[in-house]
């Protein structure tokens, strides 16, 4: 039975790396597929291609990227930088995003505490409006139909 992984920055750059490739390269899927059996040893079927272009399902294996780079005519080690650089970015983004959602959650408590403390130095203020209402005994004679 299969497990679902999780994937990491590594996985979402080589996704977008790869598919970057295809698109530039003008092939289909299918005339990926066929590359890939005439110019390598790893036979990348259409749907798993789409699947690597898409990221859909598992990241691309090594051996995949090894295929890829062949059919694309591009060197492997320099895509394998071009990925480890995209996914430093996808890291120091999130990083960043985890920040700045700290900074709002802080914000979001100081509020709500601020809040607190007027209810309670003011507490006439936030009364029901119902308990004010001049008509509320005839309002509570009133049948719900």
């Amino acid at each position: 039975m299969a497990t679902k992984v999780d994937w990491g920055s590594v996985d979402y750059a080589s996704q977008e790396v790869l598919d970057d490739l295809y698109i530039d390269s003008g092939h289909s899927y299918r005339r990926v597929e066929e590359l890939t059996e005439e110019r390598s040893d790893t036979r990348i079927t259409y749907n798993r291609v789409r699947d690597i272009c898409l990221g859909r399902r598992s990241s691309v294996r090594l051996s995949e990227l090894v295929a890829l780079c062949s059919v694309y005519e591009v060197d492997p080690v320099a895509t394998l930088k071009k990925i480890l650089n995209r996914a430093a970015e996808i890291r120091a983004q999130d990083e960043s995003e985890q920040v700045d959602n700290s900074a709002f959650e802080i914000d979001a408590v100081a509020e709500r505490e601020a809040k607190i403390q007027a209810m309670i130095a003011h507490p006439e203020e936030y009364t029901l409006v119902a308990h004010r209402d001049p008509n509320k005994e005839a309002e509570m004679e009133t049948p719900q139909d």
